[in-house]
């Protein structure tokens, strides 16, 4: 009987691997894999045996011509990715598309998530969201498609490598503004999974550039100059007090309270600046 399996890998740690994906692992007799190399490294951690296996290799490069001149076998099938879900900026739709055409039952073996791993980390209010994938390279591309994401009244989910995330984040705070917090999660599930959230200007201090990357923007207000000015930051000063009481720096204090509430540490930190000048 045809079938293809449609399944999750892990994206950082190999305990994320359910039974059910192994018991489908075990069961494929093809694979289309995004790079065949990885999908074999993973079956040799997994100790499934994949000697009598077929590993096809299926990208972007290659995806179009493969599945157009493939032809289904009474075999089981498996579409995996390098990490998280097939399909979701990966490639492996055009194998589904064809499944259907010819009938073939399909599969969802599920598994670990990036966006929904950094979606439940952000800290924002996810009653729905966008996810882009990865920007353009082109920068003119990349900035038409990031002031059209400012257009979304929603939180944004953004895929970015290591070799461009300083540029992104830069075009990110050049469309959005120099004071919009933005929440860039780093080796997600891994032992060095790390959280930055925070404006441009500071995350570019803290980052460590090594590993995938995911960035969440809470686009849900949109706020306009005069909304921002309804924020009262004085209400947050003692909240930055008491932190500072438990030793932390005054600086490093409004950065926790404004990861907290969602607000602009640098505003908050003027604040009260302003305050002692007053006094």
């Amino acid at each position: 009987m045809k079938k293809i399996y449609v399944i999750a890998t892990p994206i950082g740690d190999l305990k994320e691997v359910s039974e059910k994906a192994i018991s489908a692992f075990n069961e494929v007799e093809i694979m289309f894999c995004e790079d065949t190399r990885n999908t074999k490294k993973l079956l040799s951690l997994l100790n499934i045996d994949f000697k009598n296996k077929t590993f096809i290799s299926s990208n972007g490069f290659n995806e179009k011509s493969r599945v157009e001149s493939f032809v289904f076998e009474d075999k089981i099938y498996g579409i995996v990715s390098d990490a998280g879900y097939p399909l979701i900026s990966d490639p492996g739709y055009l194998i589904v598309q064809k499944a259907y055409q010819e009938k073939i039952k399909i599969e969802i073996v599920n598994g670990p998530c990036s966006i929904n791993h950094a979606l439940m980390l952000c800290g924002y209010p996810i009653n729905n969201f966008y996810f882009n994938g990865f920007l353009s390279k082109n920068k003119n591309e990349a900035l038409k498609k990031l002031n059209e994401l400012k257009t979304i009244n929603t939180v944004l989910v953004i895929f970015e490598s290591v070799h461009n995330l300083l540029n992104t984040l830069k075009l990110i705070s050049d469309v959005f503004g120099k004071d919009k917090q933005i929440c860039v999660c780093r080796e997600l599930s891994k032992m060095n999974e790390t959280i930055y959230k925070d404006t441009y200007d500071n995350l570019i201090e803290q980052i460590t550039l090594k590993g995938e990357f995911v960035i969440v923007i809470n686009n849900t207000s949109q706020k306009t100059k005069d909304k921002e000015n309804e924020i009262d930051y004085l209400s947050f000063h003692n909240e930055v007090k008491l932190l500072v009481k438990q030793g932390h720096k005054e600086k490093d204090a409004c950065k926790l309270v404004a990861y907290k509430f969602d607000i602009s540490s640098n505003k908050l930190f003027n604040s009260l600046q302003q305050k002692k000048n007053i006094v």
